[in-house]
């Protein structure tokens, strides 16, 4: 690992982009290394600023999850516009569709969505046609704007526990969860903290921090995968084995719950928008 910085320290972006997947988290298991969002911005950056188109990309994905606290739709759209104006790599044209066809750092544009979304699937498969694809966002731009003012009703909901065993450090197990929404509307910015109890009365905090969903009728998502449009998975990453026995055994008290609707912060909590489910 030391080698790798040594080598991104000196501007060799090839290990720039290597410790930004690495710190991002993606990679992070294989090496032992806890995720930092924070280095994997920094090294995607340093990358993305010599031209590496995948780490531009990625560097886009960042700002549009939010993953560092909050998103930044204008500088993903603009990550990916220029990496699919430059040529360089074709896995920003679905990300330019989706990002058009959302809305999300421009104006939505189901014309400009649809040509993106066309050209992108020559790699990714077409998945919706598009008499579909056009009727669809017409319509989901009309439910935005209906669904404006009022507030979501967001559901969490407890699935399973997922363990790679002892050779997978530095976590050592993920609880999954199934975050869920009423209507589609503009919601960024999902925090929810959880106060975890286990039976022997040790206690701790996470905070979830949700990438958007929720935001159309597709049916796909970024990648072209097909989802539920109103519902998402999200793995909790846990880092001790205190927490790591069962997630039945595991007593969760919601703490907080924040987003940002339609540009709006609102405490989803105070508003009694937010309810914790056990598993069915």
């Amino acid at each position: 690992m030391k080698w790798f910085r040594a080598a991104a320290e000196k501007g060799v972006v090839e290990a720039q982009s290597l410790l930004g997947g690495i710190y991002s988290g993606g990679e992070g298991d294989e090496w032992g290394i806890k995720p930092d969002i924070q280095e994997a911005q920094k090294w995607y950056g340093q990358a993305a600023k010599q031209g590496d188109s995948d780490a531009q990309i990625a560097l886009g994905k960042i700002y549009y999850s939010g993953a560092t606290g909050r998103t930044d739709y204008a500088k993903a759209l603009a990550l990916f516009t220029q990496v699919e104006n430059d040529g360089t790599n074709s896995r920003s044209t679905m990300p330019l569709s989706w990002m058009y066809y959302n809305g999300l750092g421009t104006a939505p544009d189901c014309d400009k969505a649809w040509s993106y979304y066309k050209k992108a699937s020559r790699y990714v498969g077409k998945k919706v046609e598009e008499k579909i694809f056009l009727s669809k966002c017409v319509a989901d731009i009309q439910s935005r704007k209906n669904n404006a003012d009022a507030l979501p009703k967001v559901t969490l909901k407890k699935e399973s526990i997922f363990s790679r065993g002892l050779t997978a450090k530095p976590k050592e197990c993920a609880l999954i969860f199934q975050i869920g929404t009423d209507k589609i509307r503009n919601m960024a910015n999902l925090h929810i903290t959880l106060e975890l109890k286990n039976a022997d009365g040790m206690a701790t905090e996470e905070t979830l921090m949700i990438p958007p969903f929720g935001l159309n009728t597709l049916g796909i998502d970024m990648q072209n995968h097909d989802v539920d449009p109103l519902i998402t998975p999200y793995d909790l990453p846990l880092y001790t084995q205190d927490f790591c026995h069962g997630i039945d055994d595991i007593h969760f008290t919601l703490k907080s719950a924040t987003a940002t609707i339609n540009g709006k912060n609102v405490d989803l909590l105070k508003a009694d928008s937010v309810r914790f489910l056990d598993k069915e």
